[in-house]
């Protein structure tokens, strides 16, 4: 029943559909900010980029759920719609207000990692509540959204868009965006407005974050034969998404793959598979890309954007190989959506003072 009576409010709560959806009831007028094609260093297409053409890049509907929703099945939308974060809302006194998100980050470590069944566990014990969200309002840009990703080091941001009751105009939650969506709009921006980005390198990115940092690099993984269920702990225990996977050769490691929060979510725990009989090789990811030092900025954020993922191993030696199970798990480092991000837009600010 709550499905009958929410669909019609959707459009409210969902920052892909939402715009659209506006317009449609607008009678059907859409507005569209045209860009100059000759675009100065300020008017970057992808910095300066409004949030509303980011979010017109993702034409899918995103579902808000009710805070009373199991797991199980928010994990099937997430899937569905191939996304990594949901809205969570309540019906308070007849009127629907939005409570907080919930990631796929939030599904491995609130309730595969403590043990609860996915079937029974309602949002409401697994969602990030609002008040601990990070926000943005629908007029800023894509520069805005990573500097709150990098400032608070979040991986979630609450769009907000003012809604009028009555006479008074009140901010609602528009939607969620991630580092991952901006991955993803990346590869809308045409090849030929890619020259900054084609001028930095992964090398450079690498010397921003710091590999002589300690804690800041450290690469966890596990042995290809380690249950699912070992993999989502030390996940939880390390606080990180993703592990590297390694298998023994003439006592020799070398990587086979990645195993990953929503590599758990689909092949595992929507496929009804038990994690503590699943085995790391039965859902990692394989045929990772060789990613060097060499490599630009721009082909990095394009593998970001056709893999989904936010976060990917990286060879920091100088090397010519091009097959990573060739390569020793103390040569690679993660690098991060964010952390790419992160590098580029302090080389931007710099620019733009210069």
């Amino acid at each position: 029943m709550w499905k009958q009576a929410v669909r019609p409010c959707l459009p409210l709560l969902s920052f892909r559909y939402n715009w659209s959806a506006y317009t449609v009831l607008s009678s059907k007028k859409r507005w569209v900010k045209s860009f100059a094609t000759d675009v100065s260093v300020k008017e970057d297409p992808f910095w300066s980029a409004p949030l509303k053409k980011v979010l017109e890049k993702h034409p899918e509907t995103q579902y808000a759920y009710p805070d009373s929703t199991t797991v199980i099945e928010c994990a099937r939308g997430l899937m569905r719609d191939d996304l990594s974060s949901i809205l969570v809302f309540e019906n308070f006194q007849e009127k629907l207000r939005w409570m907080g998100i919930v990631s796929e980050r939030d599904i491995v470590r609130k309730v595969a990692a403590q043990g609860l069944p996915v079937e029974k566990t309602p949002l409401k014990k697994a969602y990030t509540s609002r008040d601990r969200v990070e926000t943005i309002t629908f007029d800023k840009t894509v520069q805005d959204v990573v500097d709150i990703l990098v400032s608070k080091d979040v991986q979630n941001i609450a769009v907000l868009y003012q809604k009028k009751h009555g006479d008074v105009f009140r901010e609602d939650c528009y939607g969620v965006l991630t580092s991952r969506d901006l991955a993803t709009f990346f590869l809308s921006i045409p090849e030929s407005d890619r020259s900054f980005f084609d001028q930095q390198t992964v090398k450079e990115v690498l010397e921003s974050k710091g590999l002589d940092r300690s804690g800041d690099n450290t690469v966890y993984q596990i042995h290809q034969s380690v249950t699912v269920d070992e993999g989502i702990q030390k996940m939880d225990d390390h606080k990180v998404g993703t592990l590297l996977v390694t298998q023994s050769e003439s006592d020799r490691h070398t990587i086979v793959g990645l195993l990953t929060e929503r590599n758990y979510i689909r092949k595992c725990m929507l496929q009804g598979k038990s994690s503590r009989e699943m085995l790391a090789s039965d859902i990692m990811i394989r045929d990772l890309p060789c990613i060097h030092l060499s490599t630009k900025v721009s082909q990095l954020l394009t593998i970001f954007g056709s893999m989904g993922e936010r976060s990917l191993p990286v060879v920091y030696q100088e090397s010519s190989i091009d097959d990573m199970t060739k390569v020793h798990p103390d040569q690679v480092v993660f690098v991060s959506v964010k952390e790419v991000l992160s590098h580029c837009l302090m080389v931007r600010s710099s620019t733009l003072s210069s």
